[in-house]
């Protein structure tokens, strides 16, 4: 996340599992969404958090649990389809999120284990 020298970058990596979490972030702190995409049986999943969708089921859970004021960061695994970034970002912007990256997932990144969403 790249912000001014007077702004603070804060990255929260979708921690709301089933139940709600609250979290203190001071005023006009920039707060981005971490995701991911990959590959299963070739065919696209998407994560938000430790959860598992397809496309279906990531818009819906983007649109009921997370705030579009913010960003999202999308995360990759190496080798996944162009297709399945587009789809991510079609989703995102038609959702109206304010800022969205895409990156390639760092070695140590940890979503938690995946676990079936739906759609």
């Amino acid at each position: 996340m790249v912000g001014n020298g007077a702004s603070i970058g804060l990255l929260l990596a979708l921690a709301a599992p089933a139940r709600d979490v609250t979290v203190d972030v001071p005023a006009g702190t920039p707060v981005s969404y971490v995701t991911f995409v990959g590959m299963s049986s070739k065919r696209c999943v998407f994560m938000t958090g430790d959860v598992l969708f397809d496309a279906r089921g990531f818009r819906e859970d983007l649109s009921h649990r997370f705030s579009q004021a913010n960003g999202i960061i999308i995360y990759y695994a190496k080798g996944v389809r162009r297709s399945c970034l587009a789809d991510a970002q079609r989703i995102i912007r038609r959702l109206g999120f304010r800022t969205t990256s895409i990156e390639e997932a760092p070695k140590d990144l940890d979503m938690g284990p995946p676990r079936g969403g739906g759609g």
